[in-house]
């Protein structure tokens, strides 16, 4: 009998251990499916979303997606989009053209597992909110909502006894602008590479930004960085060719001359497609200047420099022993010099590889300027050298860069010099079509203005206002008139503007928590 009580106990305790063994797959599938569900980008179709401001959106089909967020397109709900795949979103990507069939937005969600994720999204939305409203080169935040989804409990996984953890999600809505900077540069085919024979046929096809288009989408985005500077006391820290959306309209001849605002982008000559920059993710700004009290305090910056920011933007002072923090071994001038971090002056660094990008690519500190098959930097056929367009004669090779891997070395060299900087007439013969950008070919006059920001000792460097004078004079150089900024055409309103742009805007922190946002 004991043996058989014994064989019995075992039974039971298999029993027991199988059926607690089942419970548990059970509830880590329904938890599984809880979390998949949640990530689940399909489940969101149709879903309407009521803003802070009461704004109402009917979600739609997803455009894009990163680690931990996911954008889709949103339409009006007064719009009488239904949850079933009407029409298609698709047709209205054109919105942006002059043709609207329907209002057309952006919605980013943010899956927010933790509490510094939750935090950064606070944040990013409050620095939207402390921007210059209605600004026509910053991107403007039109709502945004948290929501918390049902507790799960964890207790027999964790053996918390209980503990429950949610799951939080942010919405933030914007305009739908479908076009980047990056973008169009990719589809004007102005980075290819020289050693594929299969991208030869490609060298007619490049289309590179003419002079006056440069300077116009480079004014527009020294618009929006102004804004943050002057107006807000925010720096961007994080300028680059992905963080500029462009607005585009087909529109007639070029107006000329109005350089701000959302100006008038052509070359002046024919009808041609304007572009309007818009600034975005703000995610990384911040207050324009940090104090440097401690060793800690500097390697806190190096390290969220090195995670939110890219290397080849990234100047000199924010890596690793770029800077110092302040001892009793400065004088009192440099105390105040250099045991602060002017955050304003690198956003001026940033703009400058931004320009650069503009003309062939991507930033000056990743690229070098080809060799063709004739051992020559860059050279093209006489024919192309006269030609207005640029599309025809010989390989549009002018301009054309190849990248390499961007160092810490690579970051302290210099921006490197076009090909035509050889030529003795290149600094007197930049006004000719020779040198109007459409053939690859940029005057001189613009690289001295890059390394103008591009300057290494972060003291000495320029700030926006010294950036935004120089580039005045640069503008009526190189086009023959004169730029008239947006603060220039805002600046009168201002004048009149009382309330909260009179604030002190020193303490950043103090001014995000004044912004009732959530």
């Amino acid at each position: 009998m004991s043996f058989l009580y014994t064989i019995l106990h075992y039974l039971r305790l298999c029993w027991n251990s199988i059926y607690n063994f089942g419970s548990g797959l059970f509830q880590l599938s329904n938890i599984t499916s809880i979390i998949f569900n949640h990530n689940n980008s399909n489940n969101n179709y149709g879903k309407i979303v009521t803003f802070d401001n009461g704004m109402q959106v009917r979600i739609g089909d997803k455009i894009a997606e990163g680690g931990f967020s996911f954008v889709f397109e949103a339409f009006p709900v007064e719009d009488g989009i239904g949850g079933g795949r009407r029409e298609g979103s698709r047709k209205s990507n054109n919105s942006n053209r002059g043709h609207t069939l329907r209002k057309k937005y952006a919605i980013k969600r943010i899956n927010c597992s933790d509490h510094e994720l939750i935090q950064s999204c606070r944040h990013e939305a409050g620095v939207h909110r402390s921007l210059p409203q209605n600004h026509p080169h910053l991107m403007e935040l039109l709502g945004l909502k948290f929501e918390c989804y049902d507790n799960i409990k964890y207790s027999s996984l964790e053996g918390g006894g209980g503990e429950h953890k949610e799951y939080n999600v942010c919405y933030m809505l914007f305009p739908y602008i479908p076009t980047s900077l990056r973008r169009e540069i990719t589809q004007r085919n102005l980075l290819l590479d020289v050693n594929e024979r299969q991208q030869q046929q490609l060298y007619n096809q490049r289309r590179p930004f003419s002079t006056r288009e440069v300077l116009q989408l480079f004014g527009g985005i020294l618009d929006g960085v102004l804004a943050m500077h002057t107006v807000a006391s925010i720096s961007h820290r994080d300028i680059k060719l992905e963080n500029v959306l462009l607005q585009s309209t087909a529109v007639g001849r070029s107006t000329g001359g109005d350089g701000g605002g959302r100006g008038s982008y052509g070359d002046g000559n024919q009808t041609s497609c304007k572009h309007t920059p818009i600034l975005m993710d703000f995610g990384s700004a911040g207050p324009l200047t940090a104090n440097l009290n401690s060793r800690q305090q500097v390697l806190t910056i190096i390290e969220n420099a090195a995670q939110h920011t890219t290397m080849s933007y990234r100047p000199p002072e924010l890596f690793e022993g770029g800077i110092r923090h302040a001892t009793s071994t400065f004088n009192s001038s440099s105390v105040e010099e250099e045991g602060v971090l002017d955050f304003g002056k690198v956003d001026v660094w940033m703009l400058g590889c931004v320009l650069f990008g503009m003309m062939h690519g991507s930033s000056p500190f990743e690229v070098e300027f080809a060799r063709t098959n004739n051992n020559e930097y860059g050279s093209n056929s006489s024919s192309n050298n006269n030609n207005n367009g640029g599309g025809g004669g010989g390989m549009m090779t002018e301009g054309l860069v190849k990248i390499v891997e961007c160092t810490n070395l690579k970051i302290l060299g210099e921006v490197p010099n076009p090909p035509w900087a050889a030529n003795a007439n290149a600094t007197t013969d930049y006004n000719t079509t020779k040198y109007d950008g459409r053939n690859g070919r940029y005057p001189l006059a613009i690289y001295d203005f890059i390394r103008f920001m591009i300057h290494h000792d972060r003291l000495t460097r320029p700030d926006i206002q010294q950036v935004n004078q120089r580039f005045g004079m640069l503008y009526l150089d190189l086009l023959g008139e004169r730029r008239v900024a947006y603060s220039e055409k805002r600046a009168g309103e201002d004048e009149d503007d009382d309330g909260d742009d009179e604030r002190v805007r020193d303490d950043f922190d103090s001014l995000i928590a004044s912004r009732d946002f959530v």
